[in-house]
């Protein structure tokens, strides 16, 4: 049997502005992996990064999902847009495509940064439970 390809946001738990679209066979995994502390210095990592350091994670949600990857992706290129102001995406989904901040614009859509969280050392977590799902 195939497996689903989920779409999935990652929403703030202090605004409740969704912040994050993605897709992903295995959402559980890629959950783990964008609160990983790895340093990269994308808008999301710092986010996330921001968040931990009061203790908290991104919510995870479960937008929609398909058998077939290249509908996953353009119902997740549908919900980045429908979410433009408020997520810290880089690129619109899909492949040769514009970052979203280009998309923005294009169509005049100003970004609603949020939140300022200071941000102070990270706390780990070992074990994650969002939604009712132990991850």
């Amino acid at each position: 049997m195939a497996k689903k390809f989920k779409i999935y946001a990652l929403i703030c738990p202090v605004d409740k502005k969704i912040r994050y679209i993605g897709k992903s066979a295995n959402y559980k995994q890629r959950f783990k992996d964008h609160i990983k502390d790895i340093g990269d210095s994308t808008s999301k990592k710092v986010w996330i990064s921001q968040l931990k350091s009061k203790g908290l994670i991104p919510i995870l949600t479960i937008l929609d999902e398909s058998d077939f990857e290249v509908e996953a992706r353009i119902l997740e290129n549908e919900k980045v847009v429908e979410n433009i102001a408020t997520v810290y995406n880089i690129f619109m989904p899909g492949k040769n495509t514009p970052t979203v901040n280009d998309y923005r614009n294009q169509n005049n859509i100003k970004i609603d940064l949020g939140i300022n969280i200071k941000t102070k050392n990270s706390t780990k977590f070992d074990k994650i439970k969002t939604n009712g799902i132990q991850i």
